[in-house]
């Protein structure tokens, strides 16, 4: 990969050196390289926009979203959006209601599952180290470990979607916003926009939302 990587660079190196040397759009075109520039420059220009694209989506949209479902849930901190990671806080805990990925993980404590994603996530590249000394297994528990936490996202936008307004739906569009990200953060503004089933400015009261939707005194 390192060997690619150099030849890719010394590629790149002798474009631009043939490129200096270019007065005129008959001598660019003439050039034995123009293909690979062509190529090159599109890759590039894909890789801004595509990076724009992220950053607009879930740098700016995605928090705007989430800080208003906080504000109309009645989360008292919805700043919280804003800040690294406390978008993914916001999004386990404004569900009142227990968190269930098939069993396998099944509690009320919806702060301690928000800490244990955001640490997954932090710590990532360690957890995938560690696995990958593993003998004859690693490939295997690297994919199970990360399909593991996939749950924990399908099920975290299963529960908002729950939470605010989408019942009937909450099964469908959570699978496929799981699948598709950007489909999620189009999903979050049509949510901020629907009252949480606890009611407007009711995080705080001393409610839980069972698994079929009820509301269950504590």
């Amino acid at each position: 990969m390192s060997y690619l990587l150099l030849l890719l660079i010394e590629d790149i190196a002798f474009i631009l050196d043939d490129l200096s040397r270019v007065g005129s759009w008959e001598e660019l075109v003439a050039l034995p390289s123009f293909t690979r520039i062509v190529i090159y420059a599109t890759i590039l220009l894909v890789s801004i926009i595509s990076a724009v694209f992220h950053f607009v989506m879930y740098r700016i949209m995605r928090p705007i979203a989430v800080f208003i479902m906080a504000r109309h849930a009645g989360f008292r901190h919805a700043w919280v959006a804003f800040v690294p990671y406390g978008t993914y806080y916001l999004e386990f805990v404004l569900p009142i209601r227990e968190f269930n990925v098939f069993n396998w993980v099944k509690t009320d404590k919806r702060e301690t599952i928000a800490w244990t994603y955001i640490g997954n996530d932090l710590l990532n590249p360690i957890i995938s180290a560690i696995l990958s000394m593993v003998p004859l297994l690693s490939t295997i528990l690297q994919w199970a470990y990360s399909l593991f936490f996939v749950f924990w996202k399908w099920r975290k936008i299963y529960d908002l979607l729950i939470t605010f307004g989408f019942q009937k739906s909450a099964m469908t569009w959570s699978i496929l916003a799981t699948l598709y990200k950007p489909l999620y953060v189009v999903l979050l503004f049509f949510m901020c926009d629907k009252e949480p089933n606890y009611g407007w400015g009711r995080f705080d009261f001393p409610v839980m939302i069972d698994y079929d939707g009820n509301l269950v005194d504590y």
